[in-house]
């Protein structure tokens, strides 16, 4: 019976999901992902939409929830007071136009939603299958049943992930949890015992007696089917078909850009503000700005050729993943426009890397030999960096050029991972990456020019792709 409660969330968030990909009718508020009153919106859009749920969105695959229809449920229980298999078909509830959700927040750095809220009544029926026993007396039989719930809690949590597919991002559930709190239930079974009235009478006296005893025993597997239910109907309505932003687009005027003018005698303090608000939404991009996802950050490939030196070792890492840069915290901006300078303190609490490496030199006199997959854990990273830019002009606006980018890091602690070395020699590649981890700083010292260099190189590029989108005047405007 509690099953049909959680469609709510279930039905909302396709509603949110499907139909944001098309126009939005004039009844449908549009949330957007960068809104500090993003949950506000949600929450307001599930009492905006109940008279269209209740009768139901046909082109949006959106079912009717007055009454809602539920083809099949499955239950099987295995515990000293419950165990027993069971079929419903045809379950036919009504009552869930009474829904008040009081909770529908979208945490979008971490891709969560948790949803919740009150049904105040719920009356079901339809055709059912048991055989096995409860609190120890038999139960067989199939027939209708019916039942009835007083005010009932329901409470989601659902994770989902990000899926590209040609090109472009999707999310899909991953992971679902769900609590129940039932009012007052009720249930009747008719036929049961191949309708002999005395067996089905005190079979449903025993039912009633023990409603409350038997709903505890039986709610960890009502949870685990609302949990799939919910994770089947949402991957069909969101995995490959509406993308993610179309889901919950980015606010293009939008107040969570700190606008920060060059004459302001505080203007470092202004961009420390202003990319606080944008830290958020870095964590999946925002392309009107030409900022790509940074949860995980994905490098195509990245070549370090160190020749001389007590590391002397040739390698290239591919389809790198960086987890972690959008926690950064930007604790000091200097910027010196009459002479193109900017300066940039920051720190970085962790890091976690993975991609495919090949490699082969010598690290501190010890010969080293493999490709496989990377792994890297960097934590406590403070880094400095200097930007020598430029002014062009380009369509008659001013825009700014970087023309030299240099960075200088320090991390606090590394331990890193090499699958696969030495052919896979497995007695050979676990010394070495001891050995590894046990010099990790004589290591990183020796290789931190180049690595630098090539980090410069990387954020040179992607940072000039911002700068040359927009001119001065919309950067930092007088």
């Amino acid at each position: 019976m509690v099953y049909s409660i959680y469609s709510i969330c279930a039905v909302l968030l396709i509603v949110f999901s499907v139909e944001a990909a098309k126009d939005l009718p004039s009844y449908f508020p549009r949330c957007y992902r960068n809104d500090p009153k993003l949950n506000e919106c949600l929450l307001k859009a599930t009492e905006t939409v109940k008279p269209f749920l209740i009768k139901g969105v046909p082109e949006l695959n959106v079912p009717s929830i007055e009454p809602l229809i539920i083809p099949e449920i499955e239950l099987q229980q295995g515990t000293q007071a419950l165990n027993f298999k069971a079929s419903l078909k045809n379950v036919t509830v009504h009552g869930l136009s009474s829904y008040k959700l009081d909770k529908f927040d979208f945490d979008v750095p971490n891709l969560q939603f948790f949803c919740g809220g009150w049904v105040e009544k719920l009356d079901l029926e339809g055709k059912y299958k048991v055989s096995g026993k409860i609190l120890i007396a038999p139960i067989e039989g199939e027939g209708t049943f019916t039942a009835t719930v007083g005010k009932s809690r329901m409470d989601v949590y659902q994770k989902v992930k990000e899926v590209t597919k040609k090109g472009l991002v999707y999310i899909s559930p991953v992971h679902t949890n769900s609590s129940i709190s039932v009012g007052n239930p009720k249930a009747h079974l008719d036929g049961l015992f191949q309708n002999n009235e005395q067996l089905n009478k005190a079979t449903n006296d025993v039912i009633s007696d023990n409603i409350d005893i038997l709903f505890e025993e039986i709610k960890p597997v009502l949870e685990k089917v609302i949990t799939n239910f919910m994770e089947d109907i949402l991957l069909s309505a969101l995995e490959g078909q509406v993308p993610f932003d179309k889901l919950y687009p980015i606010k293009k005027d939008s107040t969570f850009l700190k606008i920060c003018h060059r004459s302001d005698p505080n203007l470092g303090e202004c961009i420390i503000e202003s990319v606080h608000r944008l830290k958020p939404l870095l964590a999946h991009g925002i392309p009107e700005f030409g900022i790509p996802s940074c949860e995980p950050l994905y490098i195509p490939e990245v070549v370090l050729d160190q020749g001389s030196g007590a590391v002397s070792v040739n390698s290239s890492y591919k389809d790198i993943k960086v987890y972690g840069p959008s926690e950064f915290t930007l604790k000091q901006v200097k910027i010196n426009l009459d002479r193109d300078r900017i300066r940039l303190k920051l720190h970085v609490p962790s890091l976690y890397l993975e991609s495919k490496y090949t490699m082969e030199g010598r690290i501190l006199m010890m010969p080293i030999l493999g490709s496989g997959n990377f792994y890297g854990n960097y934590s406590d990273i403070e880094a400095i960096v200097n930007i020598l830019g430029q002014k062009i002009v380009k369509d008659g606006e001013i825009y700014f050029n970087i023309k030299d980018f240099y960075i200088d890091f320090n991390i606090g602690h590394a331990t890193i991972q090499l699958d696969n070395l030495f052919n896979g020699d497995e007695e050979l590649g676990e010394a070495m990456n001891l050995f590894l981890n046990d010099n990790w700083k004589n290591v990183a010292n020796e290789i931190k020019p180049v690595l630098e260099d090539t980090i410069a190189s990387i954020f040179k590029k992607f940072s000039n792709k911002i700068y040359h989108k927009y001119p001065l005047s919309v950067l930092l405007p007088k």
